[in-house]
């Protein structure tokens, strides 16, 4: 149990934040000063050398971002939606206004360099995910968005959304005063996973698994459904269903990959489950080490891990 309360703790702040080296550890002061402020949804600008297929996929985030924050954001007031460098240049030539954006998360490993004469790090390793972020103009916040393929969905989006949505309105209203001291309340408010219908993924289940011990493992209420309609039910804000969803997040130069347990309507943090390392490249969810076989994010022990969020 303390390595899952860990796992937990670290689980939470990946999803929430970017862990870069300018990272915030988002307090309730932090939360306080955007609900104090209108927010601006800044659009991502096309790349210098974007083709018609590249300006496509940033047409399709854009949209996703607007629909997301028009259906899924109430914690303060939208002023306005515009591109990320006139939204850049408003708030910093007016007072009173932040904005929210999608943009990549970097993160770098090091080793000590020992060549004389060299100074600082150097870097091995670089890794880059999504992100939506809310800058005032420093960083506030950042929330990974789960993984997907092609252009993004509307259903991406609002779980990006819901999630830094609500960590605004519980710091606000100091249910924890940080990210770093969320573990106890994201502990207390596990069990409610239980009172829920419980929507996994079927892709994300090892087929090895036998119902018997599904069951054994979590004897609650849980459908295995297929990708789409775990995104309608965050779209339709269905408040009898906790949802799992597949999220990236750069870290030391790698990727983590973890399984979120939360809810629909709200995207309140249940748990997450650890899923096994996975390739970015090879996939779906990627063949690991040639020959060894397809990984899946639900083992048994992601199971178990499952049934000790409710516990």
């Amino acid at each position: 149990m303390k390595n899952f309360a860990s796992l937990l703790l670290t689980s939470i702040i990946l999803l929430l934040t970017s862990l870069l080296t300018n990272a915030q550890n988002t307090n309730s002061n932090h939360a306080k000063e955007v609900k104090a402020k209108k927010i601006i949804v800044a659009y991502q600008d096309y790349p210098e050398d974007a083709d018609d297929e590249k300006k496509a996929l940033v047409d399709s985030t854009n949209k996703a971002l607007e629909f997301a924050m028009k259906n899924f954001w109430d914690f303060n007031e939208i002023h306005d939606f515009m591109t990320l460098d006139d939204a850049k240049a408003y708030i910093e030539a007016n007072d009173g206004f932040c904005y929210i954006t999608i943009d990549i998360g970097e993160s770098k490993s090091t080793t000590r360099n020992n060549t004389p004469g060299s100074i600082g790090p150097t870097y091995k390793w670089v890794s880059y995910a999504e992100k939506l972020s809310v800058y005032t103009p420093k960083p506030i916040s950042n929330a990974w968005l789960p993984r997907y393929e092609g252009p993004m969905s509307n259903a991406t989006a609002a779980f990006a959304v819901q999630q830094m949505n609500i960590l605004f309105t519980n710091l606000y209203e100091e249910k924890f005063s940080s990210l770093m001291k969320s573990r106890g309340y994201v502990k207390s408010i596990g069990h409610k996973v239980a009172e829920k219908t419980l929507y996994i993924p079927k892709a994300y289940l090892n087929p090895k698994l036998t119902r018997a011990e599904i069951l054994k493992a979590y004897p609650y209420d849980l459908e295995f459904v297929e990708l789409s309609e775990v995104e309608d039910a965050i779209l339709e804000k269905n408040t009898e269903v906790a949802v799992a969803y597949y999220i990236i997040a750069a870290m030391g130069g790698k990727h983590f990959h973890r399984v979120y347990i939360s809810d629909a309507a709200t995207g309140e943090v249940y748990g997450a489950l650890d899923g096994p390392a996975l390739s970015l490249e090879l996939g779906l969810f990627g063949d690991v080490g040639g020959n060894s076989g397809k990984k899946f994010l639900i083992n048994k022990k992601e199971l178990e891990q499952l049934n000790n969020i409710v516990k």
